[in-house]
């Protein structure tokens, strides 16, 4: 018979296996997973689940069962207490505390990307996401028109003698767009 530090170190290595969705972490890594314990063949432990993912609890809640009982065994009565916690308590850098990017493009003019990216953006910030939209069209930028903020223009700031553009929040969306930096009648070109 395994002595409970021994179970314990089994139980993480085993969650080691199971990765967070739309993440390149395991939830080990990324500290999701607390107060294992383990007594009288019963494990019990805490798993952290992100704000805005919390439809995954039964996904992860299995994933974390079935990790548990092919590495380990399945013998183990397992509790899992699921949690919510922020988005921001993860310590992740650049481009990687982005979950999703999401690229919209053709070739043509006047097909709708704008007002496609702009519905988008809405719809994924009113069901809870936090949303950025860069508008990078230089023949027409029409962000600033659809969002009702052509007249306003972003404050920069310089950290380590590099410029940054500071968004403008409209709508609950932080907005980007080179039509902020152009008069309305020019194209950038």
């Amino acid at each position: 018979m395994l002595n409970n530090n021994v179970i314990k170190d089994k139980i993480i290595e085993s969650l080691k296996t199971v990765y967070y969705p739309n993440f390149k972490k395991n939830i080990i890594e990324l500290g999701l997973v607390r107060d294992i314990k383990v007594e009288n063949k019963i494990i019990e432990f805490s798993l952290n689940l992100l704000n805005d993912s919390y439809s995954l609890k039964d996904i992860m809640k299995t994933s974390c069962l079935l990790a548990i009982y092919n590495n380990i065994s399945k013998d183990f009565n397992i509790k899992i207490n699921i949690s919510i916690i922020s988005n921001d308590n993860l310590n992740n850098n650049s481009l990687s505390k982005f979950k999703n990017i999401i690229a919209i493009a053709s070739g043509k003019g006047g097909v709708g990307k704008s007002t496609f990216s702009s519905n988008l953006s809405i719809v994924l910030s009113k069901v809870g996401y936090k949303v950025g939209l860069i508008d990078a069209d230089i023949f027409g930028p029409s962000i600033p028109m659809i969002f009702n903020c052509s007249y306003e223009s972003p404050q920069f700031i310089k950290i380590n003698n590099k410029n940054y553009m500071i968004p403008i929040n409209q709508y609950g969306i932080k907005l980007i767009s080179i039509g902020f930096l152009i008069p309305l009648e020019n194209a950038v070109v």
